[in-house]
Order: structure tokens, then C-alpha cells, then sequence
């Protein structure tokens, strides 16, 4: 079975992918608001997952911090990925004669395809964000029911490797100290009423 940490790798590098590409067109037509969303994606997907390997624990692997940056990002995306589809709209045109000349009233046709190109990958990563955002607010959720109320300031990441975490028991915490107690090797003893053959 594969692992979230590698299923977040391929999804946030598909998105940093798409969103090249939609800074590329973008730049290409000026169209201000794909730029944007292509900068601000690109400024916050590939420091996260570089600083999210090398130094476990940062604010930027918090999952309250990666579902703000999820959601901001996954509005930018559809804003984009409908604007682009709008405007494409336009495309096709018409043209009429007008004493004898033939003119044409649209978009031109490479600005077409570039502004559909910029709706199916600004749709693509909407969709591929929101995916994350509802899984991973889902995982928090669960995992802040089952006790371990900490998940908001911790990796999801980190949560996922070793899900024993927070599982002492409904509406307790597992901590360090619980589990070396537990695991003394004091005798224990029964109590209430002895049983049959003790004294």
C-alpha cells in the first residue's frame, strides 16, 4: 500500500506542475488572475514539501496551517479555472461582410486555446486541492475524536506513520508517561473482595 506522505508528494507536485504551466500561459496573455494563482501555488506548495522534508515539526507541516493554504488556494484555483472558461467563451466569434470585406469579431484563435488550457488546469488543481482539503480535514477530524487533540498543531504526515497516537481510549490522550507506568514491573493486585482460595 502506498503511503500518504507519497500520495502528498505526487498530488502537491502535480499541482506545482499545472500551475507552471498556467503561469506560463498566463504570462503569455497577461491574464493577471492565472499569474497569481500560478505564483502564489508555486510560493507555497514546493517550500512546504522542501521544508516538510528536511525539518519535521515547522508551523508549515501543521495541519491547521496546510488546510488555510489548501483552502485559499483551492478558491484562487476555481476563480481562475471559471474566469478562463468565461472569457473562452467568447471564442468562436463570428464574421460579417461589410461592403465586400470580410471581418471578424472575437478572440483570436491561439488566445482561445490558450485560455482553454488555462480553465482545464486551473479545474484540475481546484479539484485536485479540494480533494486534499476534505481528506485531510476528515483524517483530523477522526483523529481529534479518537483523542488526540494535538493533530491541528502536528503533521498529518506524522500522524499517518504511526496512527497509535492519541488511541489510549475514547476521550484520553496516550502520553510517554501513561506507557512507562503502565509498563512497570510492580505486582498488581486484585481489589475488592477476595476470591475463592485467597486469604
Amino acid at each position: 500500500m502506498v503511503s500518504y506522505y507519497t500520495v502528498r508528494l505526487g498530488i502537491y507536485s502535480t499541482i506545482a506542475l499545472f500551475a507552471l504551466i498556467v503561469l506560463g500561459l498566463g504570462g503569455h496573455l497577461l491574464y493577471g488572475l492565472a499569474i497569481a494563482s500560478g505564483v502564489l501555488t508555486l510560493v507555497t506548495v514546493i517550500p512546504v514539501l522542501v521544508i516538510d522534508h528536511f525539518r519535521r515539526g515547522t508551523f508549515v507541516a501543521w495541519t491547521g496551517f496546510e488546510l488555510a493554504w489548501l483552502f485559499i488556494l483551492w478558491v484562487l484555483w476555481i476563480s481562475t479555472g471559471g474566469q478562463a472558461a468565461s472569457l473562452a467563451s467568447l471564442c468562436g466569434g463570428y464574421s460579417y461582410d461589410y461592403f465586400g470585406d470580410s471581418y471578424y469579431v472575437g478572440l483570436a484563435e491561439g488566445y482561445c486555446h490558450e485560455l482553454s488550457a488555462i480553465a482545464a488546469f486551473g479545474f484540475f488543481n481546484f479539484f485536485l486541492m479540494l480533494g486534499m482539503f476534505i481528506y485531510i480535514i476528515i483524517m483530523a477530524v477522526r483523529a481529534h475524536q479518537g483523542g488526540y487533540t494535538n493533530i491541528w498543531q502536528d503533521s498529518l504526515v506524522e500522524y499517518k506513520t504511526n496512527p497509535n497516537i492519541g488511541t489510549a481510549g475514547p476521550g484520553t490522550t496516550y502520553t510517554q508517561n501513561t506507557a512507562m507506568n503502565s509498563m512497570s514491573n510492580e505486582p498488581k493486585y486484585a481489589s475488592g473482595p477476595a476470591g475463592p482460595g485467597m486469604v
